[in-house]
């Protein structure tokens, strides 16, 4: 009997394997998601600074996304708090507790 899909979600685990975890998709949602809120809005000049010498420094060590998101992890929880972009947020968590 196959379990219903919030059980196969409760029982991944990222210490026996990723199967199942869509960890590089969402860090690339998570990374497009900062690219966007940086080219639409002047709010948090600061931060689209900061994140955009990040994305040259990741482009120039050739990292992932998802090593990006987990070495920027407090950076990009403070963006998207003062951006109020929720979604991230709970995205931001979610990588972080099944692919950090």
């Amino acid at each position: 009997m196959q379990q219903p899909e919030n059980e196969q979600a409760q029982q991944r685990d990222r210490y026996i394997t990723f199967d199942g975890l869509d960890c590089d998709h969402n860090a690339e949602t998570l990374v497009a998601a900062v690219r966007r809120h940086i080219a639409e809005t002047d709010e948090a000049r600061q931060w689209a600074d900061y994140f955009s010498n990040k994305f040259i420094e990741k482009e120039r060590l050739g990292v992932d996304d998802l090593f990006f998101v987990g070495s920027q992890l407090n950076n990009l929880y403070s963006y998207f708090e003062e951006l109020e972009d929720e979604p991230m947020q709970e995205l931001l968590y979610q990588v972080e507790q099944e692919c950090c």
